[in-house]
């Protein structure tokens, strides 16, 4: 289609004539300091009898107005057509340009509806700090990043984002590390054992639980006759089962096991030639104790280490068995594969960071449930959670490139959340039963079930609350004008995905409040911790959006801060961190509050506002927790009719306009 610049440039016109005609003046200046209501004029009456004319000026308040949506999609293609050729060729000449062959296809997507995610902007997101002569990498994918958008939305302020520095330092290792640390009795050690197999074997495959058991009692038999690296997979052992043990840090060590994690770090330091598993299952152990304690970073670099030294070792094919004929040995090695790979996975969606080895480079078959004569099946137990967990770590890391990334993408934002979307409905679906969670016994479940769902529900909130975050902004931008106008400037679309986030985020919070009730939520448990904090955010928001649940929302976001604060006095170091977030975005809250009732009560009347109770948004409703299910975001009306719709593969990129990004900066210092 030809373009014609005077049809831009007249039609731009027209649009500001438009806007013009919709501005409509408020009170004066000066009647708005005073309080007064003001009687209009130019100058007013109050301003005549004050005799301060000159100062009777009045603002202008930019309204939302109605344009044809044809209109509107007319500009916004041929502004897509005209940045196409700029790139393609940005010396020619507008006049000079040929005409496009063939018409972009009008978008069906809401003008309103974000064309990209709203947490990425045109470069990374890089935080100097002084501990460190580089600056750290902000990913966006991370909790703590997104909890930083928020209070900068709230804020209209590019706020500095909160550095992690609640984690054990390198000193304090190392002296651990230096000092002696006397091995538990034996009776002692048999406990912590069992503590760690039952907590490890629940979800994952680290070890073999009749290999390490004999190991253990040649280690209490004959201690010198034990080697280096099975000393210190006994060593990581213990560490974890201190910790998952323990209720509250001690007065000794403060951490429980982190001597044990020193040592074990210690011994681990060589960097073994030719890789054996014991060195795979060593670096697992410790990666699941650094994120404990909160040194993410380490937990990345030992979870990649894992993969790589299986990929050096060619765990990532099928080993022939001619050349491996013991079944269990083989099964093993599979099992050690694929834990190494969901530890990667969950390690680097932690930190927003690259996983080690791409799906297209992988041929090796998943955990095998079928039994061999003379297994040790105590050794390989809950296939089928296994498999599940890798299945939702590849979703989710699909998820993640798609929506997260910055290559450029032909779909549009929507689109890529509706895909990511419908890969998560269909790994809920394809669960088998014993491991689904009906509305009956969403709470009966073993732990290791209700920790699969709560990964569930992480995943639904990270392809989902981008798009929550956008619908606040909506939500803010609309703030006085009238209940329709805002309802508008909400598409079914946004509406359908932010209230999904929603309900996860409750699913979630109720999960691990009643597993605080029955007593197995742990305390150093990073994953169940980060959940909660997770949720807490999304609830957050949701207290700010409106709906029929928007107060109960707030009062759970207050409590779930409550928790978190006993975490943090019980020693956790995530809960550390996340509570200083949590502090923070009360803090903003508050603010953003006190300046909107403070905006209503002197600039517009208090009918014009949008009701603090959501009285003019579609109703979000929620079922009690004894009813939530992990699935039942997925098959509300909306979003099933979001997920069944086909959107549009233009790209509508009105969003990353440049004068859009202009105001979009990222702090350089830090306050520390």
């Amino acid at each position: 289609m030809p373009i014609d610049e005077g049809l831009v440039a007249g039609g731009t016109s027209r649009a500001h004539q438009l806007i013009a005609s919709k501005m409509k003046s408020v009170a004066c200046r000066k009647c708005h300091t005073r309080k007064v209501r003001c009687p209009g004029g130019q100058p007013c009456r109050s301003c005549v009898q004050l005799s301060c004319e000159a100062e009777c000026t009045y603002p202008k308040r930019d309204r939302q107005v109605k344009v044809s949506q044809s209109y509107f999609e007319g500009l916004l293609r041929e502004n897509q057509e005209l940045r196409t050729r700029s790139r393609a060729n940005p010396l020619q000449a507008p006049a000079e340009q040929p005409a496009a062959e063939d018409e972009t296809p009008p978008s069906t997507q809401s003008p309103s509806d974000p064309s990209h995610n709203p947490l990425l902007e045109e470069k990374p997101w890089f935080l100097p700090i002084k501990s460190s002569n580089l600056p750290i990498l902000i990913g966006e994918v991370a909790d703590a990043a997104f909890a930083t958008r928020f209070r900068q939305l709230l804020t209209n302020n590019t706020l500095n984002h909160i550095p992690r520095i609640s984690y054990p330092g390198y000193d304090q290792i190392t002296e651990l590390a230096q000092t002696e640390c006397p091995r538990p009795s034996p009776t002692h050690a048999r406990f912590l054992f069992r503590v760690a197999l039952k907590s490890l074997n629940e979800s994952f495959h680290f070890v073999r639980n009749s290999h390490v058991w004999a190991l253990l009692e040649q280690s209490l038999q004959a201690p010198q006759s034990v080697d280096l690296l099975s000393d210190c997979k006994i060593t990581a052992l213990l560490a974890l089962g201190e910790l998952y043990s323990s209720r509250c840090q001690t007065q000794e060590t403060k951490t429980p096991g982190l001597a044990y994690f020193s040592h074990a770090s210690k011994a681990y330091g060589l960097l073994q030639e030719r890789p054996c598993i014991d060195s795979v299952e060593i670096s697992l152990l410790l990666c699941l104790y650094a994120l404990c304690i909160n040194r993410r970073h380490s937990a990345y670099f030992l979870a990649s280490s894992a993969v790589r030294h299986c990929v050096v070792m060619g765990l990532h094919f099928n080993l022939p068995d001619t050349q491996l004929r013991d079944p269990e040995t083989r099964e093993h090695l599979n099992r050690i594969w694929w834990t190494a790979y969901i530890m990667d996975h969950t390690s680097a969606s932690i930190s927003s960071q690259i996983v080690s080895i791409p799906d297209d480079e992988i041929f090796v078959d998943f955990p095998s449930s079928t039994p061999v004569p003379g297994m040790r099946q105590a050794d390989f137990k809950h296939t089928e959670w296994l498999i599940a967990r890798i299945g939702l770590a590849k979703v989710t890391r699909k998820m993640i490139k798609s929506v997260y990334g910055r290559s450029q993408e032909k779909e549009s934002f929507l689109q890529r959340v509706q895909h990511a979307l419908q890969d998560l409905k269909q790994w809920l679906e394809n669960l088998p039963n014993d491991i689904q969670m009906d509305s009956q016994s969403s709470h009966s479940k073993l732990a290791a079930v209700q920790s699969l769902h709560l990964s569930f529900n992480q995943s639904m909130i990270l392809a989902t609350r981008p798009v929550l975050l956008h619908m606040l902004r909506m939500h803010k931008q609309s703030n006085g004008d009238t209940p329709a106008t805002a309802d508008q400037l909400i598409s079914s679309n946004v509406q359908a995905l932010g209230e999904a986030c929603i309900r996860c985020a409750r699913h979630s919070y109720a999960t691990i409040v009643e597993s605080w009730i029955e007593g197995s939520f742990r305390t150093f448990d990073y994953f169940t911790t980060q959940y909660l904090f997770s949720a807490a955010t999304i609830l957050a928001i949701s207290g700010l959006v409106g709906g029929s649940q928007s107060s109960k929302d707030r009062d759970d976001f207050d409590f779930a801060g409550q928790l978190l604060e006993k975490l943090r006095d019980s020693g956790s170091f995530a809960a550390m961190e996340f509570c200083r977030h949590i502090e923070a975005m009360k803090a903003d809250i508050h603010g953003f509050l006190e300046d909107k009732h403070s905006s209503v009560d002197n600039v517009v009347e208090p009918d014009t506002v949008n009701a603090p109770d959501g009285s003019c948004q579609p109703e979000i409703t929620s079922h009690s927790a004894q009813l939530m299910t992990s699935g039942m975001a997925l098959t509300e009306p909306s979003l099933e009719a979001f997920l069944r719709s086909e959107q549009s593969l233009s790209q509508v990129d009105f969003f990353l306009d440049d004068v859009q990004l202009e105001g979009l900066y990222w702090p350089t210092y830090d306050t520390l």
